[in-house]
């Protein structure tokens, strides 16, 4: 019961990310601005990996409304895919353990894969 009120008190609102990630975007192009009415150049992978990845941090229980959120980005930003691969490959491989499952009678140990599910 306990893990549930946790998860819950984490749980953002739906799109949250998407609108942080918008935000994080226009801060780039108020940084990046040279002068009045020149758009900025757009951000680079390696930015938009480093923005994902603060996003993806987001991540610390398998909550749909960020996974949707995340997938949601992923595809607005497709031609920045490297990046955003790159983000979640490092979370995986930084996060990924071994969780204990139980089924009744056998008790498991399997690999925790958190980002993988979908």
């Amino acid at each position: 019961m306990n893990n549930e009120i946790a998860i819950a008190a984490h749980k953002p609102s739906p799109s949250i990310l998407v609108g942080r990630f918008k935000a994080l975007l226009k801060q780039h192009d108020d940084k990046h601005c040279l002068s009045a009415g020149v758009p900025a150049p757009p951000p680079t992978t390696d930015e938009i990996f480093q923005i994902y990845e603060l996003l993806l941090s987001e991540l610390i229980y398998n909550l749909k409304p960020i996974i949707t959120d995340l997938t949601i980005i992923a595809k607005q930003q497709r031609e920045h895919a490297k990046g955003i691969a790159d983000a979640i490959c490092a979370r995986i491989l930084e996060k990924n353990g071994h969780q204990r499952v139980k089924d009744g009678e056998n008790d498991w140990i399997m690999p925790k894969l958190t980002w993988l599910e979908r």
